[in-house]
C-alpha cells in the first residue's frame, strides 16, 4: 500500500476520537454549572472545578491526540478517565434497566477500544511523533 494512504487510517481514527474529547471539554468549559450540577448529583465534592478540570483534560487530550504528540500516554489517561466517567455517570443508570445508558456505557467501551489501540500501535506515520 502506498505510504500516503497507508497514514490515513490511524489519522482518521485519531481525529475522530479526538473530536469527542474536544466537543466535550469545549461543553464543560462553554457550561460548567450544568456539568457540575450532574456531578453534585452524584454526590462528589468539588463540582465546579470537577467540571473545569474535566474540561480542560478533555481539550489537552483531544489536542495531543489530534497531533499525535505523546499518543500513548495521552490515550492511556483518556482510558482511564472514560472509564471513570462510565463508572459513575452511565453505569448505575445502565444496571437499573435504563436502555440509553446501556448504549453509552457500550459506547464508550468502544471509544476505550480506539484508544487501547492507540497504546499499542502508536499514532502512526501522520503525526508529531513516530510510532
Amino acid at each position: 500500500m502506498h505510504a500516503f494512504l497507508a497514514a490515513l487510517p490511524p489519522l482518521f481514527g485519531r481525529l475522530l476520537l479526538a473530536a469527542l474529547f474536544l466537543w466535550s471539554g469545549w461543553a464543560k468549559l462553554m457550561h460548567p454549572a450544568g456539568t457540575a450540577s450532574r456531578i453534585a448529583g452524584r454526590g462528589l465534592p468539588l463540582a465546579r472545578p470537577g467540571a473545569l478540570a474535566a474540561g480542560f483534560l478533555e481539550l489537552a487530550l483531544g489536542a495531543l491526540l489530534v497531533l499525535g504528540f505523546k499518543t500513548r500516554p495521552a490515550a492511556a489517561i483518556a482510558i482511564v478517565f472514560v472509564a471513570g466517567a462510565t463508572w459513575i455517570v452511565h453505569w448505575p443508570g445502565a444496571m437499573a434497566g435504563d436502555a440509553s445508558q446501556l448504549v453509552q456505557v457500550m459506547k464508550n467501551g468502544a471509544v476505550a477500544g480506539g484508544l487501547l489501540l492507540l497504546v499499542a500501535h502508536g499514532p502512526g506515520p501522520a503525526s508529531l511523533e513516530r510510532s
